[in-house]
């Protein structure tokens, strides 16, 4: 087991959707295991929280709530669904709860994962770069995508109907 605080012990240190050669489809939920337990000489709560409102993918844990006594231990079911293709690095937050003097105390934890390829593009990995030409449908930029020099158009049909 390894420590992720003084009280929060799992089974690893950072939560990987499929690995190096094998990239999670998007679209679909993937699901990953995660055991925490408890350190503490007494009883605590512990709940996963995700970040909100992030239209990139999502992501649920299950169970969402926990009461481990001193040495037990619970296992995690962490659901990923990615809604782009994208190179996913960010965190979740263990909250724990001391039963005993009410103390609050936040871990993170990395999650990653690597997509597969689609139509469906990470729009903040599109890096514009000059304005290459204009029409009636919209605006070519030079740019890149992931180290590829590409050409970006942006629709600008529906602008005028706002």
């Amino acid at each position: 087991m390894t420590k992720l605080s003084d009280d929060i012990l799992s089974n690893k240190q950072e939560i990987m959707f499929g690995d190096d050669s094998d990239r999670i489809h998007i679209e679909c939920e993937n699901r990953e295991l995660f055991c925490v337990g408890n350190n503490k000489k007494g009883n605590m709560k512990l709940q996963i929280t995700t970040k909100e409102g992030c239209d990139k993918y999502s992501i649920r844990t299950e169970p969402q709530l926990v009461t481990l006594k001193s040495g037990e231990a619970c296992e995690f079911e962490v659901f990923l669904t990615p809604f782009c293709t994208m190179n996913l690095c960010d965190e979740i937050m263990i909250i724990s709860l001391d039963l005993i003097n009410g103390k609050k105390e936040t871990t993170s934890v990395k999650i990653k994962a690597q997509t597969e390829n689609s139509t469906r593009l990470d729009y903040d990995e599109l890096i514009e770069d000059k304005k290459l030409g204009e029409g009636s449908f919209g605006i070519v930029y030079k740019g890149k995508y992931q180290g590829n020099i590409v050409a970006i158009k942006k629709d600008e049909r529906n602008k005028s109907r706002r």
